[in-house]
């Protein structure tokens, strides 16, 4: 699925979190987190980018959105979270990475974590993207998203898959 409906369908799924309606939060920053010199997902990482700059949406809830890469590299990847200021954080394929230990660890700073790889969300992302034949599939891991302080709607919940 192309960046661009990807980032699309999370503008819209991200309008159903009450967290980010907060009156101190004064932007969305996304972080986009990528593996450097891996070619997958060094072009998802161009891809989704481009998506968020090129898109007419700027704003989630009224709030400016801000887009940043976040290169990873083995062991390297608290530290190049760290400090970014990130709210969400979009999770591009990767190779020989723990997931499991990223979704915990966003879990404890409370950053809501989204990625367009379905298998991810069964390893702890919160919201992935999938499809079913033709149609894009909104796959929710509940308990980590409200680990991660998403607040969902029920109305989000009924159109999405649950995964665990």
């Amino acid at each position: 699925m192309s960046a661009e409906t990807q980032y699309s369908l999370f503008v819209k799924i991200l309008t159903f979190d009450r967290t980010l309606q907060r009156e101190d939060l004064q932007k969305i920053v996304i972080g986009v987190l990528y593996q450097d010199g891996i070619r997958i997902s060094v072009q998802t990482k161009d891809d989704f980018v481009s998506a968020v700059q090129q898109s007419g949406v700027k704003q989630i809830l009224g709030k400016p959105i801000e887009c940043i890469p976040i290169a990873i590299n083995g062991s390297s990847w608290p530290e190049a979270l760290e400090n970014r200021g990130v709210e969400i954080l979009y999770v591009t394929p990767v190779r020989a990475f723990d997931i499991e230990s990223l979704a915990d660890r966003m879990s404890t700073e409370k950053v809501l974590t989204l990625t367009g790889v379905p298998d991810y969300v069964n390893d702890g992302i919160a919201i992935g993207i999938g499809t079913r034949g033709e149609k894009p599939t909104i796959l929710i891991n509940l308990d980590r998203a409200k680990k991660q302080g998403a607040d969902l709607s029920a109305q989000l919940l009924r159109l999405a898959t649950m995964v665990e």
